[in-house]
């Protein structure tokens, strides 16, 4: 789905000021608001909900700022007073049937983003298998591509990969993110001991992209995959 430009392009950029390589304004810029929204809410919001959110930004863009809105307030998630501005900027530029998204004054705020209580770890004693090196392979060939890590989460039900990946600037990552998420989805290539039939999340920023503190913990042990300067490093 194309996204229109925005009518108030010029106030559009002095808003939202990082479109990330695309044109202020334009609709591949309202995009990449919508997914460093989304990128800000994982870990806090339930995988679930972030997956889905993240495939209505490509199928269904006009209904994803509810969908957060919505997302946040079913799961009792605080938002900051920004991501609650966020919502509303990105329904106004979009111009979403029906004005701003309903329920918003019913929305818990908070002053600080946590990494919604995850801790990561070091690689597990999990055994074995070609998760990682199918996920740098297929990311390697993708237009933009730069660098892959990847991360243990220590779920209570066990350990669950996250992979993190930066793009350059002008790249599609929300499509991207989606493309991964589903493959991965798809192809459920887990062992039991790395908790059945649970899928990896994809975590896609740009370079520039100030990461939240789950991304930040994420990286702290997380692992190389593989680098645009390094080559593939899986193993």
């Amino acid at each position: 789905m194309t996204l229109p430009d925005s009518p108030d392009a010029e106030l559009h950029a002095r808003l939202w000021p990082p479109a990330r390589g695309f044109a202020p304004g334009s609709g591949e810029a309202t995009y990449v608001q919508l997914h460093e929204l989304l990128l800000g809410l994982a870990g806090r919001l339930p995988d679930s909900d972030v997956i889905s959110l993240r495939d209505s930004v490509v199928t269904d863009p006009f209904g994803t700022p509810g969908g957060i809105a919505f997302a946040a307030l079913r799961a009792h998630v605080p938002l900051t007073r920004p991501e609650v501005n966020a919502i509303v900027e990105i329904s106004r530029a979009l111009r979403v049937p029906g004005g701003d998204p309903p329920h918003l004054d019913r929305l818990i705020l908070t002053d600080t983003v946590t990494d919604g209580g995850h801790r990561f770890e070091a690689r597990p004693g999990v055994a074995q298998d070609f998760t990682d090196q199918s996920a740098a392979i297929a990311f390697m060939y993708e237009k933009g591509a730069q660098r892959m890590w990847r991360a243990w989460r220590a779920d209570p039900d066990g350990p669950r990969r996250v992979f993190l990946a930066a793009v350059a600037p002008g790249t599609a990552a929300w499509r991207l993110t989606r493309i991964m998420q589903r493959d991965l989805a798809q192809t459920r290539a887990i062992r039991v001991e790395e908790a059945a039939d649970v899928v990896p999340t994809v975590e896609i920023f740009f370079p520039d992209w100030e990461p939240a503190p789950y991304h930040r913990a994420a990286l702290e042990t997380a692992e190389l995959l593989w680098s645009r300067e390094g080559g593939r490093t899986a193993k």
